[in-house]
């Protein structure tokens, strides 16, 4: 038994699998939950303004959120696309502070979330689990057809190269820490 605990020790070191998550939701939604906030940001789109979103995604991210779309409890909106997409739509991030009831339940919301659509596609099963791709395709009211991809190592998003103390997530992170305690 011993040996068991301590084969493969100093060989492999888990740390550097570790994934670090911008977004408060499931791990398959960030790399289109990135584009579209780029797509958002950098067309200045309202959620008013997108008729349609489609996320290309791999086919673990079907099997893990698919089942969840509706997003019927707080803990499982974490693991709604459509949910997470349209928080970033309304409120430009999906972060812990916006898994509220009120925003499961709104109706905004709700109906934004019709808006979107999760597709299989090759490329993007072809490249999991080595990287993370996020093609997202958005298709606004006045039938532009906006494009933007998020490609990155998993877990390693490019969002983490500002120090963690001074980004609106570390902020986010040490504001609940300190929240909780006396």
């Amino acid at each position: 038994m011993g040996a068991a605990l301590s084969e493969g020790l100093e060989e492999q070191w888990a740390v550097l699998e570790t994934s670090l998550k911008w977004h408060a939701s499931c791990r398959h939604t960030h790399p289109a939950a990135d584009a579209f906030q780029e797509v958002i940001a950098n067309e200045a789109l309202t959620s008013q303004g997108i008729e349609h979103v489609t996320a290309r995604v791999d086919r673990a991210a079907i099997d893990a959120l698919e089942p969840t779309r509706v997003a019927l409890t707080i803990h499982l909106s974490k693991f709604s696309m459509p949910f997470m997409l349209a928080m970033i739509a309304i409120k430009g991030s999906a972060a812990i502070t916006d898994l509220t009831e009120a925003n499961r339940v709104g109706f905004h919301i709700r109906e934004l979330m019709d808006r979107f659509e999760m597709v299989e596609d090759d490329e993007v099963e072809a490249a999991y689990s080595e990287c993370w791709l996020g093609p997202v395709e958005v298709t606004t009211l006045g039938r532009s057809a906006l494009f933007r991809s998020d490609r990155c190592a998993p877990g390693r998003s490019r969002k983490f190269s500002v120090p963690c103390g001074h980004s609106p997530k570390g902020r986010e992170i040490g504001g609940i820490w300190w929240s909780g305690r006396q």
